[in-house]
C-alpha cells in the first residue's frame, strides 16, 4: 500500500538528514512531502536535492508545524498518512507494521510511533494477533492517521500557537494545541488513537517536557511558530 509521509522542518539541518535519510532507507511504496519553515541553517537548500522529486514547499515565514501539517495533508491522496517532526529517526519494517494495525483496527484513527509514559494507556486491545495500547494521546512528533478521520476533524486547526494556547491544553508542549485537538476530535467521532507494543522511530531530538523554562525551549518554540 502506498503512503504519504510528509516531515516538517525548521533548521535543525543534522537532525533533518537524519530523520530524511531514515526514510529513505525504510520506506518501501511511498510519496514524500516536505514543508519548510523559513529554515536558516542551509536546510532549505538540503531540501531541494531530495532524490525522487518530492512535494516541496518552502516559506521565508514560519508558519508553525501545526498549520504546515494541515497543508500537507489536503495535498496527500493516500488512506493512511504520515506526519513527523524533523527530529525522528525511522526504524525498520515501521511501514509494514503501521498498514498492518490500520488493516487490523478498523476503528483506528491515529497510530502513535513511540509509547511516552506521561501519556496515559485506557487499555489494551489485541485483534488477529494484534496489540495496540490504547492512549489518551499520542505524541505528536511523528504520527500516523486514516485521511479521512483527519480531514473529518478538521485537521489541527488555523491558529497561531502561543505559551498561553500550550499551557492550557495541559499536555505539556511536546504534543502541541493542534495535535490534542485532533485526537479530541478524532475520538467525539468514534476513532481511537493508539501506539504498538514496539517503538517505530527514535526521537532524537527530545526535549524534556516539564516546563516552558527548559533548556531547548527556544528550539522548541520556534519550530512551532510561537513568538
Amino acid at each position: 500500500m502506498t503512503i504519504n509521509i510528509g516531515v516538517i522542518s525548521c533548521d535543525r539541518i543534522e537532525l533533518t538528514k537524519r530523520t530524511i535519510e531514515s526514510l529513505l532507507v525504510t520506506a518501501k511504496d511511498y510519496r514524500l512531502f516536505l514543508w519548510d519553515n523559513a529554515s536558516k541553517d542551509g536546510t532549505q537548500e538540503y531540501l531541494r536535492t531530495i532524490p525522487n522529486r518530492p512535494w516541496y514547499a518552502e516559506s521565508n515565514i514560519n508558519f508553525g508545524a501545526d498549520y504546515a501539517k494541515d497543508i500537507m495533508v489536503k495535498a496527500m491522496e493516500s488512506e493512511i498518512i504520515v506526519l513527523s517532526d524533523n527530529d525522528v529517526v525511522f526504524k525498520p519494517n515501521w511501514q509494514e507494521k503501521v498498514v498492518q494495525a490500520f488493516d487490523t483496527f478498523p476503528h483506528l484513527g491515529c497510530l502513535g510511533f513511540w509509547y511516552h509514559c506521561w501519556h496515559t494507556l485506557k487499555y489494551k486491545l489485541s485483534r488477529l494477533g494484534q496489540t495496540i495500547h490504547v492512549m489518551n494521546y499520542s505524541s505528536g512528533c511523528c504520527l500516523a492517521f486514516r485521511r479521512d478521520a483527519y480531514l473529518e476533524a478538521g485537521g489541527m486547526g488555523d491558529f497561531h500557537d502561543t505559551p498561553e494556547v500550550w499551557a492550557s491544553q495541559g499536555n505539556g508542549y511536546f504534543i502541541g494545541p493542534g495535535n490534542t485537538l485532533l485526537q479530541d476530535k478524532l475520538r467525539k467521532n468514534g476513532w481511537i488513537t493508539a501506539c504498538l507494543e514496539d517503538n517505530l522511530a527514535d526521537h532524537i531530538g527530545f526535549i524534556s517536557t516539564t516546563g516552558w523554562e527548559m533548556s531547548g525551549l527556544a528550539d522548541v518554540k520556534k519550530f512551532y511558530g510561537i513568538t
